[in-house]
């Protein structure tokens, strides 16, 4: 399958019905692992009469002729006439399948095994991974190391994986004045209990990074009373604004896919409020370690 999909002039039609079934499957495997994109995959599928007890029908003669059950005896159909080989219907179905050659064409220049195939493939699709260990402070998209440091922008990045993971807000997209003190401080325990210690965003802050505080307009009211709210919202969303930047400029400094920016859906509209998140990666491609 490798060999004839290196083939340009050539589309490939393969068919899984008949044969035994290892022979089916590893040909499904290998259009998956090798197909491209006009290439098919099928399937021929028979009347139920013909596929269950009924050991000799094997094709539609040009004569059609009584359908003989295991006994040798024709089979019958509701009415009690004779179920022929004309009443049978043979069906062709085609088969979609997820082409993992587009992940990585790469595969198609190598001649491997198949569990080295296989290994390659999964290597490729976890590179679309955007995972965080919380214990280390590392990001990674797929093996690409993300430098953040282990203090507000690391955290910055973690608290909008968190929102797009659990679904917050308009796809995980919130205005700063919506992220609430139970999602900063559902982040806050995620990354002390991953080091041992487990504690709310109060000791939290306390303990780890003082800087913390201006990346919560609620939290920053309760430890600064006196601060107007206009001024204690502009100074979260000067902060937060800034670490979205940072984390723009090393994500795109390993990867040119946008799916892992943080990105602002109200960009292009003016004097409306800024609504931040990972709206652009799925939530099942985000892995906390």
């Amino acid at each position: 399958m490798r060999r004839i999909a290196e083939g340009r002039g050539v589309r490939i039609h393969a068919s899984i019905a008949g044969g035994r079934k290892t022979m089916s499957l590893y040909l499904m495997a290998a259009m998956q692992l090798f197909g491209r994109k006009d290439d098919e995959m099928s399937h021929v599928l028979v009347s139920k009469e013909a596929e269950f007890g009924a050991p000799k029908f094997f094709y539609k003669p040009r004569q059609f002729e009584p359908v003989l059950d295991p006994s040798g005896k024709p089979k019958t159909k509701a009415d009690g006439s004779v179920l022929t080989t004309d009443d049978i219907e043979i069906h062709l179905a085609k088969i979609r399948f997820i082409r993992l050659s587009g992940v990585g064409s790469e595969m198609l220049k190598q001649q491997m095994e198949y569990d080295d195939y296989v290994d390659k493939a999964q290597e490729n699709l976890e590179r679309f991974n955007l995972s965080f260990d919380l214990k280390e402070s590392q990001v990674k998209v797929g093996k690409h190391l993300i430098d953040l440091g282990s203090g507000s922008d690391f955290f910055v990045y973690v608290m909008f994986a968190y929102l797009r993971w659990r679904g917050r807000g308009q796809d995980g997209c919130l205005r700063v004045d919506e992220i609430s003190l139970e999602d900063f401080d559902a982040v806050c325990r995620m990354i002390s209990r991953a080091h041992g210690n487990e504690c709310g965003y109060q000791d939290f802050i306390l303990l780890r990074e003082e800087s913390l505080k201006f990346l919560n307009y609620r939290f920053l009211k309760q430890k600064s009373p006196n601060m107007s709210d206009s001024d204690a919202l502009s100074l979260v969303k000067k902060t937060i604004s800034e670490s979205i930047s940072v984390i723009k400029n090393r994500v795109q400094g390993v990867t040119v896919r946008d799916d892992f920016l943080v990105v602002n859906l109200n960009k292009n509209r003016r004097n409306v409020e800024p609504v931040y998140g990972l709206k652009n990666l799925e939530p099942d491609r985000i892995i906390f370690e």
